[in-house]
């Protein structure tokens, strides 16, 4: 059982980060769903376009980030009766990862 329900604040920061990434993957399912051009993926103000890419980039950005919460969040679980400042940093971390990669989906979106 989860022991992050003992701490509210926790684990409302944990279903935020669910929620952040996951409303990501809906947002990306309906904007690129019939998108087959080459999407810009990165740019820079000195090179220009360093990365085109199709929507399997972005849904792999998307994938990415959920794995690494899902991570993070199983690690803080296990680390959680021994380190419980190391598992208010992973946890804390997953919140910042799935805020920084909604931005660069909007990011992405916006530039495309």
């Amino acid at each position: 059982m989860l022991n992050l329900t003992e701490n509210n604040f926790l684990l409302i920061i944990t279903i935020f980060s669910f929620i952040v990434i996951l409303s990501g993957l809906a947002i990306a399912f309906v904007y690129f769903t019939d998108s087959h051009t080459p999407l810009i993926i990165h740019f820079s103000m000195e090179k220009g376009i360093d990365f085109l890419g199709n929507r399997s980039h972005v849904f792999g950005i998307l994938w990415t980030g959920l794995f690494f919460v899902v991570l993070n969040t199983v690690l803080a679980e296990i680390l959680w009766k021994k380190i419980v400042s190391l598992a208010h940093v992973l946890l804390g971390i997953n919140l910042l990862v799935s805020i920084l990669i909604i931005i660069n989906l909007f990011s992405i979106i916006s530039v495309n």
